[in-house]
């Protein structure tokens, strides 16, 4: 009984560990140094977004943003680094998100 109670808990709550890929993210900022609370991202020049900082166990942070609703197609973004003071300067940064052409002569075989 302990046995099934035990499978369908993991079978509800496997769903819950997953995450999109890939991600943009960006080297932990070390503790020796002022640590971001957040990045600021300009999406292709207009919708702007914060993301909340990714902390490791030592305290440092980095960027760590899913990429899974992005549109195909090129993208270019801008960054920086943000906590109650201010933003650090911006970082460009360009990327594709590109898929493959779809099957091609599909049929029927018996193979």
């Amino acid at each position: 009984m302990k046995a099934k109670m035990f499978l369908v808990l993991a079978l509800v709550l496997m769903p819950c560990l997953a995450f999109g890929a890939p991600f943009v993210i960006c080297d932990y900022v070390p503790t020796t140094q002022t640590q971001p609370t957040y990045y600021h991202l300009v999406k292709d020049g207009g919708v702007t977004e914060d993301s909340t900082a990714q902390v490791q166990a030592d305290n440092s942070v980095r960027l760590h943003y899913d990429l899974a609703i992005v549109t195909t197609g090129a993208h270019s973004w801008t960054v920086s680094a943000c906590n109650e003071w201010g933003c650090s300067s911006t970082v460009p940064f360009a990327f594709s998100k590109a898929v493959p052409s779809g099957p091609a002569n599909l049929r029927l075989s018996n193979q």
